[in-house]
């Protein structure tokens, strides 16, 4: 059995990542019922692994050096999301053991309060959108301020719910 654990391993270091698998991949995300959005991503994130691979074939110290070439353009977090979708195929293909640490990240209680949106800055905006005739961004700017939706929810944000001064927001498995 030892050795079938050994002649698997050498079987992962001869893979490459073939449009096949990435199908696979990209199917099971799917059937996990991740969202439209996580899939595109995730998919995304696969295929700049393979542009980086540039056919050569997948091991530890190749996604090591992956990781680090993400270093010199991008932060932790973002570094982290990109290696979570590496690690979800490398999952899913069978070859767990490749697969890469994240960044560490320390995490911020609040926002640095200079990056904080003031009153008065808030109230130019609007003032702004109202005299260039962008009413439409000024109620966006209402909406995202007044409520505190992130972007992404904004679409859950309809004439009906206005109507009926309520909006349901179902993003990422909850429900608000």
């Amino acid at each position: 059995q030892r050795q079938m654990c050994i002649r698997d391993r050498e079987k992962h270091m001869t893979e490459k990542i073939t449009i096949k698998k990435a199908k696979e991949f990209e199917k099971e995300l799917i059937m996990s019922e991740k969202s439209s959005a996580t899939v595109e991503k995730y998919m995304r994130e696969l295929q700049n692994l393979i542009e980086f691979l540039d056919g050569r074939k997948i091991n530890k110290s190749r996604l090591m050096e992956y990781r680090n070439a993400l270093q010199l353009n991008y932060k932790a977090q973002t570094i982290n999301v990109k290696l979570s979708a590496v690690n979800a195929f490398l999952e899913f293909t069978g070859m767990s053991e490749y697969r890469i640490k994240f960044m560490k990240v320390q995490k911020k209680s609040f926002i640095e309060e200079e990056r904080e949106l003031k009153e008065d800055e808030y109230k130019t905006l609007l003032a702004t959108a109202r005299q260039m005739g962008k009413i439409r961004l000024y109620y966006l700017l209402l909406t995202l301020c007044g409520t505190g939706i992130r972007i992404s929810e904004l679409k859950y944000i309809t004439a009906n719910a206005v109507r009926q001064g309520r909006a349901e927001i179902n993003m990422k498995g909850k429900h608000r």
